[in-house]
């Protein structure tokens, strides 16, 4: 049995319990009632009655059950009432099946999936579907996952469904094959390392601070590559005191310590 089990507390406007009230629930929006269930699911006349302290409670199937089941899409109403008049209320659209539900199980033989139009489970019924499908295939099978072998000779190929295209290692075949040098054009970052020691550079002193002038090369007429230093000492990254540009290709970094330090210029 697939049955949701809900209870509730009914309380009037002061808090207190409301015994032997009448509980009615209805599908969403309707006086339809829903067919509700006890423990044992046998089947409840409603009403529902409120036990001593208020509290009352049923079950409901859902739709892998045979008969008077309902969908994960499917909501409720829950409508009360005390004979004398005193208490009354109902509340409207409430949720029956959690949010997040599980798919649908497939019979032997099934071809496909058959209700993969919610969008309330972890996967789909169809990618769930389709895993198991694919759990069956023979590792021979070709055009697994439509990743296919490389294929040097055709140097026409170009499809997105390899590590490398056939027209690019065509191409490193085809320099290799003719022991040429290959060209290879990218565009990326460069970057550059120094060290304040054992290289030549030093801290000149400037008042209270030091400075140092590095050539980077990156012609940046209009700004600062990307500076990033270390201290040799402890190997802990560190902020300079200030970095101008010298011009498009020098820049200058002012430190309050004469300290060994790496340095590491991107641009």
């Amino acid at each position: 049995m697939s049955l949701k089990h809900f209870w509730y507390t009914l309380l009037d406007s002061e808090g207190e319990a409301v015994p032997n009230a009448d509980v009615y629930v209805y599908e969403a929006d309707t006086t339809t009632e829903i067919s509700v269930y006890n423990q044992s699911s046998v089947s409840i006349t409603q009403p529902i009655v409120t036990d001593s302290e208020g509290i009352f409670e049923f079950y409901v199937k859902d739709q892998y059950e045979s008969s008077d089941n309902y969908n994960p899409d499917q909501r409720m109403k829950l409508s009360w009432s005390v004979s004398a008049g005193t208490v009354s209320g109902e509340i409207d659209n409430a949720e029956i099946f959690d949010k997040v539900y599980k798919f649908e199980d497939f019979n032997e033989g099934d071809t496909q999936p058959t209700d993969y139009a919610y969008k309330n489970k972890l996967v789909s019924n169809q990618k769930a579907y389709n895993w198991t499908t694919h759990e069956n295939l023979p590792a021979e099978t070709e055009n697994l996952h439509n990743i296919l072998p490389v294929d040097i000779t055709d140097s026409s190929d170009g499809t997105y469904n390899k590590s490398v295209s056939n027209d690019l290692l065509n191409d490193l075949w085809s320099v290799l094959a003719s022991a040429q040098s290959p060209t290879i054009t990218a565009s990326g970052g460069v970057s550059r390392s120094y060290e304040t020691s054992g290289s030549g550079l030093s801290w000149t002193p400037s008042g209270d601070v030091y400075y140092d002038d590095f050539n980077h090369g990156l012609n940046y007429p209009n700004s600062n590559p990307l500076v990033q230093m270390y201290d040799d000492a402890n190997k802990e990254l560190f902020k300079p005191y200030k970095i101008l540009a010298v011009d498009e290709n020098n820049i200058r970094i002012w430190l309050y310590e004469d300290i060994a330090a790496h340095i590491i210029i991107i641009g």
